[in-house]
């Protein structure tokens, strides 16, 4: 897996920054954010998180949404999650938690991943005229 250091090091801060219970329910808000698209304000103002800080809340669902999407992406198999993560030195728990969170949605992030992808406009035929000037 070729994850960039910042993700690493967001990772072990999010599994520090919060205890068992509030990790899980942010790993599930950041599957109703990216998968169900509800707004920032939905996270913010209506989650059980609220009583947290703002800031860390945003910072650990990038986090791990990054995570989520570059897994996906990279399609890295489920067998080596778990020992990522724990390489990392992230809590047997919350390897759990996280492991758990991606495989009940993999299909969802995958289907998210395949939206966004782009594709190259394909020219179909061209329509062109000659102008000339005889003097």
């Amino acid at each position: 897996m070729d994850f960039s250091q910042n993700l690493h090091d967001n990772l072990i801060w999010t599994s520090q920054a919060f205890s068992i219970s509030d990790f899980g329910v942010l790993c599930n808000e950041t599957v109703l954010l990216l998968v169900d698209k509800k707004e920032e304000s939905y996270f913010l103002e209506t989650s059980s998180l609220k009583h947290l800080n703002d800031a860390n809340l945003k910072r650990s669902f990038g986090t791990l949404a990054t995570f989520f999407i570059e897994l996906c992406h990279q399609d890295v198999s489920l067998n080596k999650i778990s020992t990522y993560l724990k390489e990392l030195g992230i809590g047997n728990d919350y390897c759990r938690i996280i492991y758990e969170t991606f495989q009940e949605n993999q299909e969802k992030f995958v289907g998210l991943l395949g939206q966004c992808v782009s594709n190259i406009p394909v020219l179909r035929g061209i329509d062109w005229n000659l102008d000339f000037v005889v003097k």
